[in-house]
């Protein structure tokens, strides 16, 4: 009997042996499966992200595409900043046409960030016949788009034969 306790005993151990075996390399399949699934889930949401990047960036190109075709009449309306050094003349020339006398000076300038708009600030006194001012004004608004009238001060005679306006007002740029 000592004989088939020794193997009985020896075939329990080879067993349990065996079975620890077994149960830790489910063990650490599973953990093999966890693993590559959040790798899977991970690359899933990547290829989600890339996807809509992609699908974005064809919208974009559309986008532009259509907008491309509007891109020189845009520029036309904001000026560029190189652009704006004869301001004071055109201001001029338009005053000149409508018989209208105008003292011009420049103010402050904010510089343009990357792709955004920069102004420089102006002031200048229209002195004529009321009428003849008032053309004067709607001749540089029609130029100038990007212009804006802060402040006006009028000064008329009684009759309205002279006038004097004083205006301050901002010029807008483009960064190009």
């Amino acid at each position: 009997m000592p004989e088939f306790k020794k193997h009985l005993f020896r075939d329990s151990v080879v067993s349990l042996i065996l079975v620890g075996l077994f149960v830790a390399f489910f063990y650490l399949f599973r953990l093999n499966i966890d693993h590559t699934i959040e790798n899977i889930a991970g690359l899933k949401n990547q290829k989600s992200f890339f996807s809509q990047s992609a699908q974005d960036l064809s919208v974009l190109i559309g986008e532009w595409e259509i907008a491309k075709v509007y891109k020189d009449e845009v520029a036309a309306l904001v000026p560029t900043k190189d652009s704006l050094v004869a301001l004071s003349k055109d201001f001029q020339a338009i005053a000149k046409t409508y018989d209208v006398s105008l003292d011009f000076s420049f103010g402050t300038e904010t510089n343009a960030q990357s792709q955004g708009l920069g102004s420089i600030t102006f002031s200048a006194v229209a002195s004529g016949a009321i009428q003849d001012v008032l053309d004067f004004f709607e001749g540089i608004e029609n130029k100038y788009y990007a212009m804006r009238i802060e402040a006006v001060d009028i000064t008329a005679s009684n009759r309205g034969e002279s006038s004097r306006v004083a205006f301050n007002g901002k010029m807008f740029f483009v960064a190009r």
